[in-house]
């Protein structure tokens, strides 16, 4: 895990994730459904504390319409 700057890093993919949520609709409830995880999974990794694996962010790229920039930018951190 990254030190405090890297955290805020993430936290800002994740904050930009949850915007495009937002803008098409989308709850938690309906992303935890759609992936196969619990409300509370979404909801703990939406908020930094846990990871989406490479099929869940296939996933949510796809429910969303991601494209490749985008996909990168919010799933693939350094």
């Amino acid at each position: 895990m990254q030190k405090v700057g890297g955290e805020e890093m993430k936290q800002e993919k994740l904050d930009a994730l949850k915007v495009e949520l937002f803008k098409k609709k989308i709850s938690y409830k309906k992303l935890a459904f759609y992936i196969g995880v619990s409300v509370n999974t979404i909801n703990k990794r939406m908020n930094g504390r846990g990871e989406f694996d490479c099929a869940e962010a296939t996933l949510i790229s796809d429910l969303l319409g991601l494209d490749v920039n985008k996909r990168v930018e919010f799933f693939l951190s350094k």
